[in-house]
């Protein structure tokens, strides 16, 4: 996986396994792959928290925290 890409503030963990939940609900399709995996576009990405938001491995952090389903309420 893209660990290390980050937009302002939203990063695809290693703990992503391509579900590709989060491609089909962003509404910018700002989340792309390359041959490394998933990473989040910078310049596409309008931190909706869409994709943070339905990510059912926590593999979307926000501002360099990966959130557990309970505190993203």
């Amino acid at each position: 996986m893209n660990e290390n890409f980050f937009n302002d503030q939203f990063k695809i963990t290693a703990s992503c396994i391509n579900c590709d939940l989060c491609q089909i609900i962003c509404p910018e399709s700002a989340i792309l792959e390359d041959k490394n995996g998933l990473f989040i576009d910078d310049y596409r990405c309008t931190s909706c928290d869409l994709c943070y938001l339905i990510c059912p491995y926590d593999s979307i952090s926000r501002e360099g925290k990966t959130s557990t389903k309970s505190s993203k309420k």
